[in-house]
């Protein structure tokens, strides 16, 4: 069985109303790995009595260092991040999939 934590988006040129993408996305993309019976997610929305200790909250972009602690500290084998822009009406989103053991701190 494969585990994943799900790091918020970092928003790049999104207006104030386009804010909410930056986890929802996030959100969406756990939903549909959800009906996946061999993987197991756990979003940021869900760390947050964890993210306190490091002085952040549910709705921050957390650094690559703090995203492979949070995914280690929660015995997760690969965690997922990325971005989110948009140009006009386009929006153009970026996921990467970590490995957790093998990016370095």
């Amino acid at each position: 069985r494969k585990s994943i934590a799900l790091f918020n988006l970092k928003p790049l040129g999104l207006d104030d109303e386009d804010e909410w993408l930056k986890y929802g996305i996030t959100q969406g993309v756990g939903m549909d790995l959800y009906q996946e019976i061999y993987v197991n997610t756990k979003h940021q929305n869900e760390l947050g009595y964890q993210l306190n200790k490091y002085d952040k909250s549910v709705f921050d972009i957390l650094s690559l260092t703090l995203q492979r602690e949070t995914a280690k500290d929660n015995k997760r084998q690969y965690f997922l991040n990325g971005s989110i822009s948009k140009d006009n009406n386009t929006f153009e989103v970026e996921i990467n999939l970590y490995e957790t053991k093998n990016i370095n701190s």
